[in-house]
């Protein structure tokens, strides 16, 4: 589940960030907060707060991730995550990133990830080492030519603005893990209110998944072609802003995981901050 946590972060937070590269002008300086809670099993698990900022032609990704109710006292998590880099405002290219960190706690160990894409080869720092997480490390040349998980879902979604459709694929690198980050089109839906969600309505549904490559757990590791899907419900609740995700929904192998949002802010003025590489 630890594994996961981090990939539905990005996946929401790229959802984020698609709001701001398709509305923001380039004198205009956006920030766009979304909260969630995080349900597995019929039970809380954790709240996931998502934040962009867009100025300019940067952007900068934030998102926090901790654990909640009985599972959160049982299994506590805490997660932090940005990147940052730089889009060409009156483009469509792709958007390059600069420098992406993650710090988390899980089950009182502290980790952490950092890449700084400065130069032609990121410096990647990873603690703790790949020889003592169970796992093996991925080779430079699996990870040239890679963005990280938060920009790599900004990327698929413009280019699914452009085609009108969710689908496209990305190479992927989070610090540990390697695989191409997949996104289909499946169409109009609806989606009812719940007593988690305030939302009902009109929806667009999207599948996100990944094609594992390498740098994953010894005893989780599948075959690189087999993915899991995450089920994203986008739908135009903020004014004069594209549709945002307002579920998400995925499935591991013990039980199934429901990410409703339950906030969201726009603001405008905010400058990104620097990660001080």
């Amino acid at each position: 589940m630890n594994e996961m946590r981090l990939s539905l972060a990005g996946f929401s937070a790229g959802a984020v960030a698609l709001l701001l590269a398709t509305s923001a002008g380039a004198s205009q300086q956006k920030s766009v907060e979304l909260d969630y809670e995080v349900w597995a099993g019929g039970l809380q698990a954790m709240s996931l707060e998502t934040r962009m900022l867009r100025a300019q032609d940067r952007y900068q990704v934030d998102v926090t991730v901790e654990s909640a109710g009985m599972l959160g006292r049982l299994f506590p998590f805490k997660l932090s995550a940005r990147t940052q880099g730089t889009r060409p405002a009156e483009s469509r290219d792709n958007p390059r990133p600069e420098a992406y960190e993650v710090r988390s706690k899980w089950r009182d160990q502290d980790r952490l990830v950092a890449i700084d894409y400065a130069d032609a080869k990121p410096l990647v720092k990873v603690d703790p080492p790949a020889e003592d997480d169970n796992r093996d490390p991925v080779p430079m040349d699996q990870i040239l030519g890679t963005v990280d998980p938060m920009s790599a879902v900004l990327t698929l979604l413009e280019q699914s603005a452009v085609l009108g459709r969710c689908q496209g694929e990305i190479p992927v690198f989070d610090g540990r893990r390697r695989y191409d980050m997949v996104v289909r089109h499946i169409g109009p839906t609806e989606v009812s209110q719940t007593s988690y969600s305030p939302y009902a309505g009109p929806a667009v549904e999207c599948r996100a998944g990944m094609k594992k490559i390498g740098g994953f757990w010894h005893d989780t590791d599948k075959d690189e072609h087999d993915y899991n899907e995450l089920r994203i419900f986008l739908a135009p609740i903020l004014e004069d802003v594209p549709p945002v995700p307002v579920r998400l929904e995925a499935k591991n192998d013990f039980f199934s995981i429901i990410i409703h949002m339950v906030d969201a802010r726009l603001s405008r003025g905010v400058q990104p901050a620097s990660l001080g590489f």
